[in-house]
């Protein structure tokens, strides 16, 4: 997710992520205790190297996976101050900015020096232990929360209840895939089999991708793993990969991740069936 934000901080001109408007000529959206506390408000003019380097040196450390309980802060602060500043953020910034806060919870108090370490010694292991499990929980919240929204707001327009919108998008020239990708969906969409399919297959997924906690882990890791191609298809088609990383992050951490946990809880809880505490066995228990 870290690293979405960063190709996007990092390869987009600075005068074209906060570009100056009539409506906002400063280029940067910045007022109020929210706007003072963004990093891309504190240096000023907007097109001043010194925000982007900071962003760029936090994402970096986030990306490589340094000091987990710290970076994440920063990485919310990074994701949230471009959130609230850019004049043009797209759904995957939004997104971004909140996966990241959940993840400060996830990652309380964690010690490690790099997340790819399993050793950690936190000070109070059962609070460290339910404030990371309401981290967890907040993300499969938001999970089902993204594409329960996405889902339901598709079923009040009319070009998704009768299976054109995809035709609609294609040919619309700000969002027009590149040719090949056009030739392809038109072909698809030449067919009421494949008008129907996409369209309707899109709301299906996001349908099950809302419910997709209340499955079993078999029919979850499926949807995981159509959600994962959807998303590279959007990706492809059209240019969204800051987006893609965002929403490859969500199905990770909201519905690949937690169901693993459960898995090895599971099989926890039967090795600890079948052998039991031998001084519970010998006390009778």
């Amino acid at each position: 997710m870290a690293l979405g934000l960063l190709l996007t901080v990092l390869f987009t001109p600075v005068d074209q992520l906060f570009f100056r408007s009539q409506s906002v000529p400063a280029g940067t959206l910045c007022g109020g205790v929210a706007g003072d506390l963004s990093l891309f408000c504190m240096s000023q003019p907007h097109d001043s190297p010194a925000a982007k380097i900071i962003a760029v040196v936090i994402l970096v450390a986030v990306v490589v996976g340094l000091l987990p309980g710290l970076t994440t802060w920063l990485h919310a602060w990074v994701a949230w101050s471009f959130q609230i500043s850019s004049p043009i953020p797209d759904g995957g910034d939004q997104v971004g900015a909140m996966v990241a806060t959940w993840l400060c919870i996830l990652y309380f108090a964690d010690t490690r020096l790099t997340h790819w370490s399993y050793r950690s010694t936190p000070p109070i292991q059962p609070v460290r232990s339910m404030i990371r499990y309401s981290g967890s929980s907040l993300l499969i919240l938001q999970t089902a929360v993204i594409y329960g929204h996405a889902f339901i707001a598709k079923l009040s327009v009319p070009e998704w209840t009768n299976a054109t919108s995809l035709w609609y998008w294609i040919q619309h020239p700000a969002f027009r895939p590149p040719q090949f990708i056009t030739e392809i969906l038109s072909f698809i969409s030449s067919s009421w089999i494949g008008t129907i399919g996409l369209n309707y297959g899109t709301l299906v997924l996001e349908a099950s991708l809302m419910l997709v906690f209340l499955m079993p882990r078999r029919a979850a890791a499926i949807v995981a793993v159509i959600a994962v191609v959807f998303h590279i298809g959007i990706a492809l088609t059209f240019g969204l990969w800051s987006f893609f990383c965002s929403m490859l992050c969500v199905v990770i951490l909201g519905i690949i991740v937690p169901h693993t946990n459960r898995l090895a809880l599971e099989a926890k809880f039967a090795n600890s069936t079948k052998n039991p505490d031998p001084r519970i066995t010998q006390n009778g228990g």
